[in-house]
């Protein structure tokens, strides 16, 4: 597989790996999502994110699937790298490891 840079969005140097687009910083915004879909559109996102990246999933207070998601990222091998409490929504920040297993 061929890989090279593609462009560079503020801060976020974005690789390109056979086609897809690689990342090394993600937000979704999963609030209104019911638990699988939530998941399944993690998941996907969480493959275009490159080795050492983070994914950010922002989540609803309300729903709070918090401990759901750290489980799940936990079984794909990643760490919570952190975890922002605010009144309207939870932002949980999910680092993929240079091991992670795919979703």
């Amino acid at each position: 597989m061929h890989y090279g840079l593609l462009k560079t969005t503020g801060s976020r140097p974005q690789l390109k790996m056979g086609g897809t687009q690689m990342e090394t910083f993600k937000t979704i915004d999963i609030r209104g999502l019911s638990f699988f879909n939530a998941l399944q559109l993690a998941a996907k996102e969480f493959n275009r994110v490159k080795k050492n990246g983070i994914l950010e999933l922002i989540i609803d207070k309300k729903r709070d699937l918090t401990s759901a998601m750290s489980r799940w990222a936990e079984n794909q091998g990643c760490k919570i790298s952190d975890i922002e409490d605010d009144p309207r929504m939870v932002r949980l920040f999910i680092r993929k490891g240079s091991q992670a297993i795919k979703a």
